[in-house]
């Protein structure tokens, strides 16, 4: 009788580990919600509302997320003229001795702004996180203090900052929630900086640094913003994705690896995007990242593979760079010479989604202004959105006309043809606008639920 207890033991453990063995991948993302210090949130990024969220309002390290509110300083000194892209900033020693990820800065050397800045966006160094904040600040420490009241002032209310690089500090502490307004702030505030976090990759001295944000190479319509790591925050993501006009924000803490934290933003934004009728037989195609083709000696223990993944990523984000990323070095539109143009005006309404429970809110935001007339002579553009075919593009500029009354002159329109390595996407754009004209179209658009972004042409 207990030989036969045994065996039916061992046989339902046997049958028990095997049904584990099967689990699917999509399945074993989820798994990720069951660290205790995980938390997700994902919000309509025009409106604020939240479409879904789970421990969102508990405090949680941000790591490397940090380094989007050092971001946010640094472009808000560059819009107020107090800093520009070109200035060169001295190096101390303390910025020269922090620990990895970092760009190897040497004491009294001096790096431009504009390589700072995409040194903490591609590689998240924290040597050239230090060099921002002791430029603005005076001290890293003071810095500290000014990002902390700059969260308070767009309605971050749970936030507390430390330090400039999101290396651990037991009282640096934020939200799901309030890391979703931070993203938000960055697009709506700085549209034509915003578009450097899809840099892929940037070469400084010699050296060519690979963003760390892997999931953007295997999500399309995905162009933002940040990964973060520290061993007491686990795997986090602030992420930012776009598709057929209507753009997402997700943030996702905790997650065991990257790869699980990557699986895990990229099923919440799939059914985020659901709700809004963009699935993914209709809009861009989600493609997975391929798995390595070397076979390894042995299976990797989960320990194991946290261990090396930490390595990897310092205190921050994935080395592997993303494939087939273009390299962005300004916030500047470069028009291929097969760019086609168009005037096509036709209307479209889309599908409102179900009200939310609960909104994130932006403070210090103005509601959609009047439209100044400017003249039509500028070099700013208003992109409104990526697609994935020319007749959602001329519909998209259709929209937007219709969707900003009373601006006087003619338009110029034109959508532009982007070939990636998945197939032709298609940018509409309204051109040859004045920058306040610029500026005013976009936020009118945003306020109303649609996406758009302004760039500088040549």
């Amino acid at each position: 009788m207990k030989v036969l207890t045994l065996m039916v033991v061992l046989g339902l453990g046997f049958a028990a580990s095997m049904a584990e063995a099967r689990e699917s991948r999509h399945q074993a993302a989820k798994r990720v919600k069951q660290a205790p210090r995980y938390a997700h949130i994902v919000v309509d990024a025009a409106s604020g509302k939240v479409l879904d969220a789970e421990y969102a309002d508990q405090t949680r390290h941000p790591a490397s997320l940090t380094k989007v509110m050092t971001l946010y300083m640094t472009f808000a000194q560059i819009k107020a003229g107090k800093l520009s892209m070109n200035k060169p900033l001295r190096v101390s020693a303390r910025a020269a001795a922090q620990s990895p990820s970092k760009l190897g800065l040497k004491a009294g050397q001096t790096i431009k702004v504009r390589d700072a800045v995409l040194g903490l966006i591609t590689r998240s160094a924290n040597d050239a996180s230090v060099v921002l904040a002791e430029a603005m600040g005076g001290s890293e420490s003071r810095f500290a203090q000014l990002m902390t009241r700059q969260a308070r002032k767009i309605g971050m209310s749970k936030t507390v900052y430390r330090n400039a690089s999101g290396l651990p500090h037991p009282a640096q502490i934020t939200t799901a929630r309030d890391q979703a307004i931070l993203a938000r702030a960055m697009i709506y505030n700085f549209p034509d900086f915003y578009e450097l976090f899809s840099t892929a990759s940037f070469e400084f001295r010699g050296n060519d640094y690979h963003n760390h944000n892997r999931l953007m190479a295997s999500y399309n319509g995905m162009d933002g913003i940040k990964t973060g790591y520290i061993r007491d925050s686990g795997f986090n993501l602030m992420a930012s994705a776009m598709r057929n006009n209507k753009r997402l924000v997700g943030v996702v803490f905790g997650g065991r690896t990257a790869d699980s934290r990557n699986e895990q933003m990229a099923n919440l934004l799939d059914r985020n995007f659901e709700r809004f009728g963009t699935r993914l037989a209709d809009a861009t195609q989600v493609q997975r990242a391929a798995p390595p083709t070397a076979t390894p000696t042995a299976t990797p223990t989960l320990a194991s593979k946290v261990a090396a993944e930490e390595q990897a990523e310092g205190d921050a984000d994935d080395l592997v760079p993303p494939a087939h990323q273009p390299v962005i070095q300004a916030a500047r539109d470069e028009t291929p010479a097969n760019a086609t143009t168009s005037s096509t005006a036709a209307s479209a309404a889309s599908a409102a989604p179900s009200a939310p429970s609960a909104e994130v809110r932006l403070a210090g935001l103005p509601a959609a202004p009047a439209l100044t007339s400017q003249p039509l002579s500028g070099n700013s553009a208003v992109q409104l959105g990526q697609f994935r075919t020319l007749a959602d593009g001329h519909q998209a500029i259709a929209v937007a006309i219709r969707m900003v009354p009373g601006f006087s002159g003619n338009l110029f329109t034109q959508v532009q043809e982007m070939s990636g390595a998945n197939g032709m996407t298609y940018r509409p754009k309204l051109l040859g606008l004045h920058p306040t004209t610029a500026r005013q179209m976009c936020e009118r658009l945003l306020a109303q639920g649609n996406s758009c972004m302004v760039v500088v042409s040549n």
